[in-house]
Formats: structure tokens, C-alpha cells, sequence
């Protein structure tokens, strides 16, 4: 069943202006060259800003729904619909490969076929770049800790049950070690509950 069939057309309305800022930041720390796969792409936000940057941007997602509302919106950038975690792309076919607040979605070994698929979609010299919850240490960040798991709670309770054993296992950097990449933490977004994580394609 797809769980985004009858919310695709109001995401970008409503989780939009929450994405966007930080979809840039990501689109900025990318090459003006090369292949990106972005995974688990939505309604395409970040593969149409990273195919304006001149990169040769193709999106995946598993919901038909959100899949058809990235076609309408986006018609000009390619969008597949396919398993994040059995790609119907050969080996080392990208130069970047993007997971954007989507590990923190999925059961942990979900999570780690996916990124086994991402490694092996990537150029041996290639980047992974996961944008994803992390422990928040501040004060500001304590707060803002607070408001997400209220949007992951009306998010339903199976997903709810994810972010919560994705938080307590660690976060983005725990589970990325967890599955062989090294990641390098670049910035992070609001108050420090998420960060941008960048690691090689081969660590």
C-alpha cells in the first residue's frame, strides 16, 4: 500500500518550506558536473534544484503517488519508480548519490539495503550524502528535538516506532558507521537535530 497516496499533492504545500532551505544547502555543496541519483526523492524538490545546478539529476521513490506528483510538477528531470533497495541501475553508474530524511523512515535492515545499493550505484570515487536526524546538545536544539518528534508522532505510529529506534540507536552518524561508511559531518540544520553527512563511496 502506498502510505503518501493521498497526501502527495499537499507535501511540498506542507513540508515544503520546511525542505526547501535545506535542499538547497545540499544542492549547493554539490558539483556543477556528473551524475546524482537522489533516493527516496519525494515529489523531486532536491533532483530538480540539483539538475538546475547542471547536474545530470535522476530521481527513485517506491510511492507511485509521490513518483506522479514529481512528473507533474518537475516534467523536465527524470523520475523512476523503483526499490531503493534494488535499483535497476548497473554498478558505479553515479557520481553523488543523496539520501535526504529518508534512513530515519525505514526499519534499520531496509536502511542498510539501501545504502549497500547506494555503494554499489556509486563510482568507486564517488560521495554519499545523507541529510538525516542526529542527537541534539543545545538548548536551542533540545526544543527543536521536541518539535520533530511531535511532526514524526502525526507521522502514524509505525513511523513514529522508526525515528525513535533510529534516534536511540544513535542517529545518522551511528547507523552510517553501523553499515561501513565514514561519515564527515558538514553543517547542520535546525539547531542541530539534522545534519548533512558526506562519506566516500569505498571507505
Amino acid at each position: 500500500m502506498d502510505e503518501y497516496a493521498r497526501s502527495a499533492h499537499l507535501y511540498d504545500a506542507v513540508v515544503g518550506p520546511f525542505l526547501r532551505p535545506i535542499h538547497r544547502t545540499v544542492t549547493r555543496s554539490l558539483p556543477r558536473a556528473g551524475r546524482l541519483l537522489d533516493l527516496c526523492c519525494g515529489t523531486g524538490m532536491l533532483t530538480a534544484m540539483a539538475a538546475a545546478s547542471g547536474l545530470r539529476a535522476v530521481g527513485v521513490d517506491n510511492s507511485p503517488a509521490m513518483i506522479d506528483q514529481a512528473r507533474t510538477v518537475h516534467p523536465s528531470v527524470p523520475f523512476i519508480h523503483a526499490d531503493a533497495t534494488a535499483l535497476p541501475f548497473g554498478d558505479h553508474a553515479f557520481d553523488r548519490v543523496v539520501l535526504s530524511f529518508a534512513l530515519h523512515e525505514k526499519t534499520a535492515p531496509t536502511g542498510r539495503a539501501m545504502l549497500a545499493e547506494a555503494r554499489r550505484a556509486l563510482r568507486p570515487d564517488g560521495r554519499l550524502l545523507v541529510v538525516d536526524y542526529r542527537p541534539a546538545r543545545t538548548g536551542p536544539g533540545l526544543v527543536a528535538k521536541y518539535a520533530v518528534g511531535l511532526v514524526e508522532r502525526m507521522a502514524g505510529k509505525d513511523h513514529f516506532a522508526r525515528y525513535r529506534e533510529y534516534m536511540q540507536a544513535g542517529g545518522s552518524r551511528a547507523f552510517l558507521e553501523g553499515t561501513g561508511f565514514s561519515p564527515d559531518l558538514t553543517t547542520t540544520f535546525l539547531y542541530g537535530c539534522a545534519g548533512l553527512y558526506e562519506a566516500g563511496a569505498r571507505p
